[in-house]
């Protein structure tokens, strides 16, 4: 996205509002939140059934989300609170899923 437009709009050159950051999901804190800004498309994947999936689990862009538990040895499963409801993903699945997180 263009520099200048961005700054106009109050965005990031990530599309992100500015004073957020963007980052996966999996590299988030116990008891940190953010909101959900994409889901991406595996690169060995060329359907989009990982998509669907989050789509149906809630995991919809501006969605409040929160990491309640991450597994101690591997951080592997995230137990994540997305629209009430608690869900586990792998640390395979928390990277495609790109969080906004205030640094205010």
């Amino acid at each position: 996205m263009n520099d200048v437009l961005c700054a106009e709009i109050g965005l990031n050159s990530y599309g992100a509002v500015s004073g957020e950051a963007l980052v996966a999901l999996s590299e988030m804190q116990v008891g940190s939140e953010g909101r959900v800004f994409s889901v991406t498309q595996p690169a060995i994947s060329s359907e989009f059934q990982i998509i669907k999936r989050f789509m149906r689990l809630g995991f919809l862009r501006g969605e409040a989300v929160k990491i309640i538990q991450k597994a101690p040895l591997f951080q592997t499963p995230i137990l994540v609170e997305i629209r009430g409801s608690r869900i586990a993903l792998s640390a395979d699945e928390a990277e495609l899923v790109q969080i906004e997180v205030s640094h205010s």
